[in-house]
């Protein structure tokens, strides 16, 4: 007794099958997408345009940033820890910064 299968049948059904779904998952790629609708009484949400952005816990400092601290922490000199970190916090230049040491001391010689 010999059993014999015709797989020519079967390899077209797979092959067509294979074909519609990828003409299927084409055609869903291809749909148009609605923007999403807000209900009528909901403001939309928006980001403040000047709130700062957000870096990671383990991402590095921006171009430049850490030149710009050692910039303002020499142009303070010997000014205390809480003053240089009030001009780096106020983003201070390096003029405004040798300006707020130069009160500084002038009001302790006051």
């Amino acid at each position: 007794m010999s059993v014999e299968l015709n797989w020519q049948p079967i390899l077209g059904g797979l092959l067509v099958a294979g074909g519609a779904a990828w003409a299927a998952f084409q055609a869903w790629r291809a749909r148009p997408v609605r923007p999403i609708s807000w209900p009528a009484n909901e403001a939309m949400p928006t980001v403040a345009p000047d709130a700062p952005p957000q870096r990671s816990a383990d991402e590095s400092a921006p171009p430049g940033a850490q030149e710009w601290v050692r910039d303002i922490t020499a142009a303070m000199g010997d000014a205390s820890a809480e003053s240089k970190l009030t001009a780096l916090r106020d983003g201070l230049t390096r003029d405004q910064a040798r300006m707020a040491r130069i009160t500084e001391l002038e009001a302790k010689t006051a």
